[in-house]
């Protein structure tokens, strides 16, 4: 088979879904004879080549369903702005170039001296995981370490996902929780005693202090002040009231009736 013939061979078998046949073996067949070959041609039954128990991908889908991606559709925003769930640019270039340079130091890492398939970085991290890793980061659907393996359908055989997750949280700073059981630190306050404003400290509970309308001092209001003069008798305090007795004559001692005296009450006058 000439090279032309090979590679329209290769080109049919990749592509055999958009085919009428729809089968790999079928493109096989036709091209190689492989349904021709006799079993006279090999020594032995052990060297005869048994064929596979299923056929293809294309002929059995249900069972290679493992290794599809799954499709993850970013949501756009409102009309004129971007939605706040979502990375910017700049984000996402940073977060595939951080990828990329992980998975080249990782390789040197893993095969110092070169992969024996000579297939490159791509058993570390293939580029449609990496791709798919990007695009579920834009969205910001990976919230925890599982949501690499899940949602990409990645089963990394050296648990890479570690790393990949410390360059998304590195990039992508995670929201803070609204709520929080440790008591936030108060600021010290600075309390003024006095007018002075020099002083400061920490006071658990500081309140202003009540100052005089009169006298302008702090410490009393203007019923309490010292400084305060009565305007009238209705201000006088409570110990200038004094006590008057009224000469009145001193009545002799009388017999003992049957009905009780009166005698006349002493008069309170306020000077």
């Amino acid at each position: 088979m000439i090279g032309e013939e090979m590679e329209q061979a290769i080109d049919d078998f990749i592509n055999a879904n958009c085919l009428t046949v729809k089968c790999r073996c079928q493109v096989a067949d036709q091209y190689f004879g492989n349904n021709l070959v006799a079993g006279e041609a090999f020594c032995c039954d052990c060297c005869y080549p048994k064929p596979p128990p299923l056929c293809c991908d294309l002929c059995h889908s249900e069972l290679f369903e493992f290794f599809k991606q799954n499709e993850v559709t970013a949501s756009m925003g409102r009309e004129g702005g971007v939605d706040e769930d979502m990375m910017s640019e700049d984000e996402v270039e940073e977060t595939a170039t951080c990828r990329r340079t992980w998975r080249a130091e990782a390789y040197k890492t893993r095969w110092p001296c070169g992969d024996p398939m000579c297939m490159g970085e791509m058993p570390i991290l293939p580029d449609d995981i990496l791709e798919c890793i990007v695009d579920l980061s834009y969205v910001k659907l990976i919230t925890k370490e599982e949501d690499i393996c899940a949602q990409a359908c990645w089963h990394d055989p050296w648990k890479f996902s570690k790393d990949i997750f410390e360059i998304v949280n590195r990039i992508i700073q995670p929201i803070p929780k609204l709520f929080t059981s440790i008591p936030r630190n108060l600021p010290a306050r600075k309390s003024h005693v006095n007018g002075d404003s020099g002083a400061s400290g920490i006071s658990g509970s500081s309140c202003k202090t009540v100052q005089c309308a009169i006298c302008g001092e702090h410490g009393h209001n203007r019923r309490t002040c010292p400084k305060q003069t009565p305007a009238g008798k209705e201000n006088i305090p409570p110990g200038s009231v004094t006590t008057l007795k009224l000469n009145t004559p001193v009545l002799d001692a009388a017999p003992p009736c049957d009905s009780p005296q009166i005698l006349p009450a002493p008069l309170v006058l306020a000077c």
